[in-house]
């Protein structure tokens, strides 16, 4: 004879592990995108700590080969946080330029469709008035 605890409720353990699909999504989605953000913040931490400075990622052109790279230097604490808010300025700049351009190109292919579509309208009307004429 089969006791009570061996057979359960199973359709009580389907929607339990049902449910646990997205559970388990979403807590490996934070998992996966806090735990890098927390070790360079630590390693960041950790610089300071040691060296009093702030690591502080800059665009370097090269001005012979024309080439641009980032480089990583320490820089008192007052002046990382003033090329943070240039960087950011100016990263602000280009996303609203990019933003503007994005918009541009969206309405010029809701005019094209809209062009397309009055074509194709015409010509199935012209369609229509011929067969009703012929």
């Amino acid at each position: 004879m089969t006791s009570q605890k061996d057979s359960g409720f199973p359709i009580l353990k389907l929607i339990v592990e049902i449910l646990s699909i997205p559970y388990n999504l979403l807590a490996g989605f934070v998992v996966g995108a806090m735990v890098p953000v927390a070790a360079i913040a630590a390693i960041v931490a950790g610089v300071r700590l040691i060296t009093g400075k702030m690591p502080f990622l800059d665009l370097v052109e090269d001005e012979g080969e024309g080439e641009r790279h980032l480089a990583v230097a320490l820089l008192p604490p007052e002046r990382a946080e003033e090329l943070f808010t240039e960087q950011r300025k100016q990263i602000g700049d280009e996303i609203s330029r990019l933003k503007s351009e994005i918009q541009a190109i969206v309405q010029e292919a809701r005019l094209d469709a809209q062009e397309t579509t009055l074509e194709s309208a015409d010509e199935a009307l012209k369609e229509v008035e011929e067969a009703v004429e012929g």
